[in-house]
C-alpha cells in the first residue's frame, strides 16, 4: 500500500508541471514568433513585401543619404495649408566636378565653384490643390488620387533632363559615393538612373491635427509615395514624412534666403576642419578663394515668412553667435545660433477666418477688411458686407493679434532691440517672402502707380497703397484684376484687401500699438524714406533671387544634404565623424535590436522544443511509475 501511495503522489505532483511544459511554453514561443513575423517580409502581407522590395536594398532604418551619398536629384514636397507643392532640385556637387575633369558638366556659376555643393531648381514646382490636412480620414485610394499626379510630375522633370542630356551626349558620368564607407572610395561608375530621395514635410496646416490623426495620415502618404515610382529613395519614414514646427520652417526659409543672396551656407565646417585628401597648400588656396568669393555669415540677411497658417521672422545675431560659438562648424550649431520667432495661427487663412467669426459674434454686418460690396459668409451663416476701410481693418487686426498674444502667453512680439539696432547694423536686409511678396506684387501689377518703389517699398507706402486698393469696389476688382497676377488665384482675389492690412499689422509698430508687430518702423521723423540707413527700406519683397524661388524647401534641402556632402568631401574621420556616427548609431541600433529579437526567438523555440521533449519524458516516466505501482499492488494482492 505504501508503494502504491508513493506512485500516486509522484504522478499527481508531475501533472501540473507536465501541463506547463507541454502547453504554456510552446504557446509562449508561438506568440513571440507571431510578434516577430513583421520583421520578415515573407511572413507578412503583400504591403510588407512591396515595402522591402521598394527600398532598393537600402536600409529603411537610417538616413537614406548614408547609403546613396550626395544625390544628383532630390524632391521636396511642401505640404502647406493651401495645397501641396513638389520642388525638384539638382545637386551640383563640387567633388564630382573635380573628379570628372573635362567630361563633367560645367558649374552653374562662378560662385558655385567655391561652394561645397550647389542646388539648381528644376523647372516649375508641381502643385496639388489638396492641402494635406484635408485628406485626413480619407482612404489610401483618395490620397493616391490627390498626390500621385504631383509626385509623378516631379519625377518626369528629372527623366526629361536625363533623356535630353543622353541624347545630346552630355549625360554626366556620376560616381556614386557612400559617405559611410571606410575608404570613401569613388564607388562604381554608373550611367544609369540614380535613386531620388523624396521628402514630404508639412507645415502649419498639419500642426492643427492631433498626433494620432497625423500618424495615420502620414502612414498612408508614405505607402502611396513608396508605390509612386521605384526611383524614389526612402529611408526612415519619420525623416521623409513629417510635420515640422514653425521654428524649423523659419530656419529653412532663412537658409534659402541667404543661400540665394550669396552667403555660403553650404561650406559651413568644411573650411574649419579642412578638405580630406588635399595638401596644406591646396587647402589654404581653396580657403582663400572661398573667403574672397562668398559672403561670410556676418553679412547674412534676415527672413520674414508669412503663409496661410503661420508667420515667422528669422535673424542671425552676428555678435551673439560670435560670443557663444567662436566657429560654427555644423548645421546643428548654425540652427542654435539663428533666432527664430514663430507664430502658429497668425497666417492669412487662420487670421481671416478668426476675424470674420469675431465680427459675426458681435453682430456686425460690415467687414472693413473686405472690398466694397463683397459678401462673405461665415461658418455660422452670417453675411458680412465689405466696406473697404483699410485703417480700421489694420487697427482691428492689431487688436486681434494683441488678444492672441495674451492668450498664448506672449506679451510682446517685437524683435529684441539688438535685432533692430546692433544686429540690423550687420543684418542690413530682410527678405519678405510668401504672402508678403504675393500681396505687394499684386498691388504693383494691378495698381502700378500706387507702389512704384516695389520690391523695396516702405511700410508707409504699402499702407497708402492698401487704402487705395481696399477702397475699390468688388465689381471692379473681380472684373479688372482677376487673372492679372499669377500668384493671386481667383479664389484668393477677394482676400487681398485683408492681406495687405495683415502685412501692416504684423510688420509695423507705431504709437497705436507699441507691443504688436515685429517692430519694423513705418515712420522716421525728419529723415527721407530714401535714406537706407533709417531702416525704412530694410525689407525687400521677393519670390526669387537670381531666378530661383525663395522657398523654405530649398533651405530644407540644403540642411539635409550638407552633412553627407561634408562627410564625402573630407573622407573617413575628420569632420565627417558626426555624420558617420549618426549613420552607425542608427544602423547599429537597428542591427543589434534585430539580432537580439531573433536570438530571443530562437531561445523561446528551443525552450518550446525542449519542453515538448521533457513533457514526453516525464509522461513516459509517469507511465512507468504507474505501471510499477500497479504491478506492486497486484503482487501485494497476490
Amino acid at each position: 500500500m505504501s508503494k502504491s501511495t508513493g506512485g500516486g503522489s509522484f504522478a499527481a505532483s508531475t501533472s501540473p508541471s507536465s501541463f506547463c511544459l507541454k502547453t504554456l511554453l510552446p504557446l509562449l514561443a508561438l506568440a513571440y514568433l507571431l510578434l516577430l513575423a513583421e520583421e520578415f517580409p515573407t511572413f507578412n502581407n503583400a504591403n510588407s513585401v512591396a515595402r522591402a522590395t521598394n527600398t532598393g536594398g537600402y536600409s529603411d532604418e537610417r538616413n537614406i543619404l548614408c547609403d546613396v551619398g550626395v544625390p544628383e536629384f532630390l524632391v521636396f514636397v511642401d505640404a502647406g495649408s493651401t495645397g501641396c507643392r513638389a520642388h525638384t532640385f539638382r545637386v551640383n556637387y563640387s567633388a564630382d566636378d573635380e573628379d570628372e575633369g573635362e567630361e563633367g558638366m560645367s558649374s552653374s556659376g562662378s560662385d558655385d565653384k567655391t561652394r561645397l555643393f550647389s542646388l539648381t531648381t528644376v523647372g516649375k514646382k508641381v502643385k496639388s490643390l489638396h492641402p494635406l490636412a484635408s485628406l485626413r480620414g480619407k482612404s489610401e485610394k483618395d490620397i493616391e488620387t490627390a498626390l500621385l499626379p504631383m509626385l509623378e510630375g516631379a519625377m518626369r522633370k528629372i527623366e526629361a533632363i536625363e533623356e535630353e542630356e543622353k541624347t545630346n551626349g552630355k549625360r554626366k558620368r556620376r560616381r556614386r559615393r557612400s559617405p559611410i564607407t571606410t575608404s570613401f572610395g569613388k564607388g562604381e561608375q554608373s550611367e544609369g538612373k540614380s535613386r531620388v530621395p523624396l521628402y514630404v514635410w508639412a507645415t502649419a496646416g498639419m500642426r492643427i491635427l492631433t498626433e494620432k490623426e497625423q500618424k495615420e495620415l502620414w502612414r498612408s502618404v508614405a505607402s502611396v509615395a513608396r508605390k509612386a515610382t521605384p526611383r524614389f529613395a526612402i529611408g526612415r519614414e519619420e525623416e521623409h514624412f513629417k510635420t515640422i514646427d514653425g521654428e524649423d520652417e523659419g530656419f529653412y526659409a532663412w537658409l534659402a534666403a541667404n543661400y540665394l543672396v550669396g552667403v555660403d551656407v553650404t561650406s559651413i565646417g568644411a573650411d574649419v576642419d579642412g578638405f580630406g585628401g588635399l595638401t596644406e597648400e591646396e587647402r589654404n588656396r581653396l580657403f582663400r578663394e572661398m573667403n574672397n568669393a562668398r559672403k561670410p555669415l556676418e553679412e547674412s540677411v534676415g527672413a520674414i515668412d508669412v503663409g496661410g497658417g503661420s508667420a515667422q521672422v528669422v535673424t542671425l545675431s552676428a555678435s551673439g553667435f560670435m560670443r557663444k560659438t567662436k566657429k560654427i562648424t555644423s548645421m546643428e550649431q548654425l540652427r542654435k545660433a539663428v533666432r527664430v520667432k514663430s507664430y502658429l495661427g497668425y497666417g492669412a487663412n487662420h487670421m481671416e477666418k478668426r476675424w470674420r467669426e469675431a465680427l459675426a459674434e458681435r453682430g456686425e454686418k460690415r467687414d472693413p477688411c473686405g472690398f466694397i460690396g463683397y459678401e462673405a459668409k461665415t461658418s455660422s451663416n452670417a453675411i458680412l458686407i465689405g466696406s473697404g476701410e483699410y485703417e480700421k481693418c489694420a487697427l482691428g487686426l492689431k487688436k486681434q493679434i494683441q488678444k492672441m498674444l495674451a492668450e498664448d502667453g506672449n506679451g510682446d512680439m517685437r524683435l529684441p532691440k539688438a535685432s533692430l539696432s546692433e544686429d540690423v547694423g550687420q543684418t542690413k536686409k530682410f527678405l519678405g517672402m510668401s504672402l508678403l511678396y504675393h500681396v505687394t506684387h499684386f498691388i504693383s501689377v494691378v495698381m502700378p502707380s500706387s507702389l512704384v518703389t516695389f520690391p523695396k517699398p516702405t511700410l508707409l507706402e504699402i499702407a497708402d497703397a492698401g487704402k487705395s486698393l481696399c477702397a475699390t469696389t468688388w465689381s471692379v476688382v473681380s472684373s479688372d484684376f482677376d487673372g492679372k497676377d499669377p500668384n493671386t488665384p481667383s479664389d484668393r482675389l477677394n482676400g487681398r484687401c485683408f492681406d495687405v492690412a495683415l502685412l501692416d499689422a504684423l510688420l509695423s509698430i507705431d504709437e497705436n500699438s507699441n507691443t504688436v508687430g515685429f517692430g519694423f518702423p513705418k515712420y522716421s521723423a525728419g529723415v527721407s524714406s530714401d535714406d537706407s540707413s533709417n531702416g525704412l527700406r530694410m525689407i525687400e519683397y521677393a519670390e526669387d533671387v537670381n531666378g530661383s524661388e525663395v522657398e523654405w524647401t530649398l533651405g530644407a534641402a540644403i540642411s539635409e544634404i550638407h552633412p553627407a556632402a561634408k562627410a564625402q568631401a573630407s573622407g573617413p574621420g575628420g569632420d565627417a565623424a558626426e555624420f558617420e556616427q549618426t549613420c552607425d548609431i542608427r544602423s547599429s541600433f537597428a542591427t543589434v535590436t534585430g539580432v537580439f529579437k531573433k536570438m530571443l526567438a530562437i531561445v523561446f523555440v528551443a525552450i518550446g522544443l525542449f519542453s515538448l521533449y521533457s513533457a514526453r519524458a516525464v509522461s513516459n516516466l509517469s507511465s512507468s511509475g504507474n505501471s510499477f505501482s500497479s504491478s506492486a499492488s497486484l503482487s501485494s494482492q497476490v
